[in-house]
């Protein structure tokens, strides 16, 4: 199997929801070690100051020198995606300050769908 800086080399990315039960800043930290590469907030439970703690514990735990969570590696992917839709020619809407209802309702007008209330 071919390796990677001393890793094998993996196709699939181990992924984690964060709640109380990483809290603890060592069990965190344990689980980066262990191979963890995304982590998500839930954001239906807890509160805001809860995810707000959490977000700084997972950067308190990545690997120093990593990418990860930098708003760097944040815009330079999005840079990879826009340039990829470009490219194919994918029709693209900016959603940053726009509600579910909004985005709901161009998809559905792009694709010509008729919206019918129940």
């Amino acid at each position: 199997m071919a390796e990677q800086a001393g890793e094998a080399l993996r196709r699939a990315k181990i992924v984690a929801t964060l709640g109380p039960a990483t809290d603890d800043l060592e069990v965190l930290t344990q689980m980066m070690r262990a191979g963890l590469d995304v982590v998500r907030l839930n954001a239906s439970h807890g509160t805001v100051a809860d995810r707000r703690r959490r977000l700084a514990q997972v950067r308190e735990a990545r690997k120093p020198g990593s990418r990860y969570a930098k708003i760097e590696q944040c815009r330079h992917e999005l840079a990879l995606a826009d340039k990829l839709f470009r490219r194919e020619n994918l029709p693209v809407e900016n959603t940053t300050h726009t509600s579910i209802e909004e985005i709901a309702s161009k998809i559905l007008a792009r694709l010509g769908i008729e919206r019918h209330m129940f």
